[in-house]
């Protein structure tokens, strides 16, 4: 048997993933499977959390055995993971194995560093029971900091819909009537920046819902130029940095091929606490908004006491918000 064909029999353990084999020029390849969060080797009898293969495999990757009382082939192990084979994995195939159970919609959050706390995931993870929430605890690529980490779901050969959220949001009243909101092959959605987070764009990066198989161009044009991408958007003063601009990289792109779709602006808001404002400035800014709000969407209020109703999904601006309380 080959690490293909364990990798297949492998698969029979889950209700979803995905069998990814690598070839490399005069070095070979290798059969391993990936469950959407780690890789398991059944092949080297290793387990790799909050780990896909072939990404650099760095001395904070942790690993296990899967069976304990199996000997790992040690030789085998240095060779699949050791950093000149990584590197020259020059061709990725990805084969989606579906099992007859029923799955739930995937829903994929980024949290990387200690700007936010394990609440946030707790808070995000309770509201989201009816689906899969899947944690990307680590950048998949060294050079990949913070949100870019974003546009890990768009590699993978998924022909089905996912959703893509940031962390620092609230969900309020019938908020799965976003999650579960219509998608055909060749669309994306997104939720209005009403507020204008810059002239000439349209979208807020805190939801995205599409394709991952439709989108895949636009992973190969970022990972083609990493450090181009992400600094392109603070270099012609779209936005600030230090790391900033995924938002406006992905409608761009979508843009290029794809059906861009919002939903109603009713639906959302940016929202504040008042962090490092004055009285003042934050009494101006919440009216600021709230008559913008007003104005785009034809409700009477945005916030008396309560949100407004209609709203299902509030993007605060800074950590400090804590949308989990």
């Amino acid at each position: 048997m080959t690490c293909g064909d364990f990798a297949y029999l492998g698969s029979r353990l889950f209700d979803k993933s995905f069998v990814i084999s690598s070839s490399a020029d005069n070095k070979g390849g290798h059969s391993v499977l990936y469950d959407s969060e780690h890789t398991w080797d059944f092949w080297c009898n290793i387990k790799l959390l909050n780990y896909r293969y072939p990404n650099p495999c760095g001395k904070d990757i942790i690993k296990e055995k899967i069976w304990s009382d199996i000997h790992t082939d040690k030789k085998l192990s240095n060779k699949f993971y050791s950093e000149d084979f990584l590197k020259c994995q020059n061709k990725i195939n990805v084969t989606k194995i579906t099992t007859s159970k029923e799955s739930k919609m995937k829903v994929y959050c980024v949290r990387i560093g200690d700007k936010y706390g394990k609440e946030y995931e707790d808070y995000i993870n309770d509201k989201l029971k009816k689906y899969e929430v899947i944690w990307i605890r680590k950048p998949f690529h060294n050079d990949v900091t913070l949100q870019w980490n974003k546009m890990l779901p768009m590699s993978y050969d998924i022909d089905e819909p996912i959703c893509v959220i940031d962390i620092d949001i609230h969900l309020i009243n019938d908020y799965e009537k976003l999650f579960d909101y219509p998608i055909e092959r060749g669309q994306f959605i997104s939720i209005p920046a009403w507020w204008k987070d810059a002239d000439g764009y349209n979208i807020n990066g805190g939801f995205f819902k599409y394709y991952p198989v439709d989108c895949k161009y636009i992973y190969d044009k970022f990972i083609s130029d990493i450090d181009y991408w992400q600094q392109y958007y603070i270099n012609n003063k779209t936005t600030v940095g230090p790391v900033n601009g995924e938002q406006y990289f992905v409608e761009d792109s979508v843009n290029d091929k794809l059906e861009l779709i919002t939903v109603p602006p009713a639906w959302v808001t940016r929202w504040s606490n008042g962090y490092n404002m004055t009285q003042l400035q934050f009494d101006d800014w919440q009216y600021y908004i709230s008559n913008k709000y007003i104005n785009v969407t034809n409700n009477e209020y945005l916030k008396l006491g309560d949100f407004h109703k209609d709203i299902k999904f509030i993007h605060f601006t800074h950590a400090q918000n804590k949308p989990y309380k």
